[in-house]
């Protein structure tokens, strides 16, 4: 089976009207790669005729996500970012079978940790108590030192933590909602640096200098689940950002655990996510570090 390169895949999403999802159907219907935004325009044409309609779109636009494709390989070379991508063998077979699954993976740091075996999300509210702060990186630490790889978004409150507990004694994989080059939040850029000096792992699925928007949020979550065995959610308002993400492990089949508050720490607007989900019988409660024990 023919498999694109990551020049012809990155000159597809380039294109206006063209997404993630119509770039990778396009991709499964070439048989050779594009050696000029000549040919590339050419072969878009064909494929709209034979096989799949497709927008109509300018052969101006086809020379500059062409050109624009090639300068970013080059800036990520030099930046020293691997680009993966869905025919690649590094690609997270979970990745393969989640809804819209990413075409292109932008990465820096220890890339096996992709291929890991037991991957776990702790997710959770920004502005979460500090008693779910504590609970977040005190369970990422204890999964780690038994062999979990942690996975979370680099946000503030609970990600971070949960990115710090499991540095102390294990990895981490950080999903970013913007290009390696616009950390966000920038508050946590040092904490990015220390995670890939820890042998962990930094991935979007956005250029390098994309900035994050709501849309990128929502899109970013669906990785957080979809790269992971199971999540555990900390602490969450009943309509958090981290809900999206159990609602994407839901639909991705997920195990999903939900973290019971101790009852002097039930703060009822922070937790009434966590109230929501406990009331469910698929739901698995965490309250005591032996409840655990489950992950490895």
């Amino acid at each position: 089976m023919f498999k694109p390169s990551t020049t012809t895949l990155l000159s597809l999403k380039g294109l206006p009207k063209i997404g993630n999802v119509k770039a990778l159907t396009i991709s499964k219907y070439l048989n050779k790669d594009f050696e000029s935004s000549e040919e590339f325009f050419k072969s878009f044409n064909v494929i709209s005729k034979q096989k799949i309609k497709l927008p109509e779109i300018s052969k101006t636009s086809f020379d500059i996500a062409y050109d624009a494709a090639n300068r970013e390989i080059d800036k990520c070379q030099q930046m020293g970012v691997k680009i993966i991508n869905y025919y690649d063998d590094q690609y997270p077979n979970e990745f393969r079978i989640i809804n819209n699954p990413p075409t292109l993976l932008f990465s820096m740091g220890n890339l096996p940790l992709l291929k890991s075996k037991k991957k776990i999300a702790i997710i959770g509210a920004r502005d979460s108590s500090d008693y779910a702060k504590d609970i977040s990186y005190k369970v990422s630490e204890k999964l780690a030192s038994n062999g979990v790889t942690i996975v979370s978004g680099l946000a503030l409150g609970c990600d971070e933590n949960a990115h710090k507990g499991s540095l102390e004694k294990g990895t981490t994989i950080s999903i970013l909602p913007s290009g390696l080059k616009n950390i966000y939040p920038k508050a946590n850029q040092e904490l990015a640096n220390q995670i890939l000096n820890k042998n962990g792992c930094l991935i979007t699925e956005y250029t390098l200098e994309s900035k994050p928007n709501k849309a990128f949020f929502i899109e970013r979550n669906r990785l957080q689940s979809g790269i992971s065995e199971s999540i555990i959610l900390i602490e969450s308002k009943i309509n958090g950002g981290s809900m999206k993400t159990i609602e994407f492990a839901r639909k991705q089949g997920k195990k999903i655990y939900c973290w019971n508050h101790h009852f002097r720490f039930k703060d009822p607007e922070k937790t009434s996510g966590n109230l929501k989900l406990l009331n469910d019988r698929d739901i698995k409660s965490l309250s005591r570090k032996e409840d655990l024990e489950v992950f490895y």
